[in-house]
């Protein structure tokens, strides 16, 4: 099959590439997030690059599409121009002396300065859709299905566990539909917020917990984000912080809990380090999100491509899969494809009640 890259606006902040099939059918994918170039932008740049890519390549292959534009790199030339530093006069003149400081017209020097670097983000992910559209069309199947199929993946498709605001889950009737619910700590006083002994934070996941007992119809994880605030109040100490998450763990069972930015300063890494290594000593099962540890959580704009979701899977021990503020029906039905395929831990969502109304559409199998 033929490949002809096509682009087309759909409006501030995304545009969309097609990829049009020897038999006339556009497989269509959406660039979205911060680095989506326009597609006037995408035509000029992206399209030369593409086309010898991908024209007469056969649409079979999801992962052999991806893996041909996946090391693709852009090489940009800028001009930039410094200032040269003015020669100090050694032994200035009475007169000089006598004018005082003057504005003094300073010597610029110009340098062109070329960069590598890889397709953006939101253009890849784009790609990545497109070309699932493409290999599923090619065997005559729904996305879903051929990602199955692809992947040897059998069995029943597995429900994407939801995550939502606790705010948006008062009505048990949207509890029944989440595996978790998320609570992100406001800025502010630390110790006035949680206590300085970290009271007040467990004594609102005891509650929140006890409330959960009586309305969830199962145990429903509980994702903390702490926003830094249990570091700043114990200042960083390891030891301390793994007193207060044995403390939440037991105010919160029975259900799981998940916390996120346990830390948020400098040495962020090392104490989170430090802290799920002690909870793996005492037989803890409070888990650390963070972004460099077994436990992460992500977005399109950040993995940039679908066919790389198997991979993010395989590399940590459990991954949060957050919908993008842009995400438009067509990208996230084809995110809930490869979700469906290779399930996260979670799914956060920002619209619980969007996201319960509309998963159902989004089903491709």
């Amino acid at each position: 099959m033929q490949f002809i890259p096509l682009w087309r606006q759909t409006g501030p902040p995304a545009c969309a590439v097609g990829l049009v099939l020897a038999d006339g059918f556009v497989a269509w994918g959406d660039a979205i997030g911060e680095d989506a170039p326009t597609a006037a932008e995408a035509t000029e740049h992206l399209r030369p690059l593409l086309w010898p890519l991908l024209a007469h390549q056969p649409a079979d292959d999801f992962g052999r599409l991806c893996g041909l534009w996946a090391g693709l790199t852009i090489t940009q030339t800028t001009t930039a121009t410094v200032p040269t530093a003015a020669p100090a006069v050694a032994n200035p003149s009475r007169r000089l002396l006598l004018r005082g400081f003057q504005p003094e017209v300073v010597p610029q020097t110009t340098h062109i300065v070329t960069t590598t670097h890889r397709l953006p983000a939101a253009v890849r992910y784009a790609l990545s859709q497109a070309c699932l559209c493409a290999a599923a069309h090619a065997h005559g199947r729904t996305p879903v299905a051929h990602v199955l199929a692809e992947y040897g993946q059998t069995g029943p498709l597995a429900d994407v566990p939801l995550m939502a605001p606790v705010a948006q889950v008062e009505n048990p009737a949207l509890l029944a539909k989440v595996a978790a619910v998320a609570y992100a700590l406001p800025a502010g006083d630390s110790a006035a917020l949680i206590g300085r002994e970290g009271e007040k934070l467990q004594r609102y996941v005891r509650e929140l917990g006890q409330w959960l007992g009586q309305t969830a119809a199962r145990p429903t994880a509980i994702y903390l984000d702490t926003q830094g605030h249990l570091s700043t109040v114990y200042n960083d100490k390891a030891g301390k912080l793994l007193g207060a998450l044995s403390g939440l763990e037991k105010a919160a069972a029975p259900h799981p809990l998940w916390i996120a930015n346990l830390s948020t300063t400098p040495q962020a890494a090392e104490t989170t380090a430090s802290v799920r290594e002690f909870l793996r000593l005492r037989r803890l099962t409070t888990q650390l999100v963070a972004a460099d540890s077994a436990v992460v959580e992500t977005t399109p704009a950040q993995f940039g491509s679908l066919a790389d979701w198997p991979a993010l899977l395989a590399a940590h021990t459990a991954v949060i899969l957050r919908g993008h503020p842009h995400e438009t029906p067509h990208s996230a039905a084809l995110l809930l494809a490869m979700a469906q395929a290779f399930p996260p831990a979670f799914w956060q969502v920002a619209d619980v009640v969007a996201a319960v109304n509309g998963l159902q559409k989004l089903r491709l199998a």
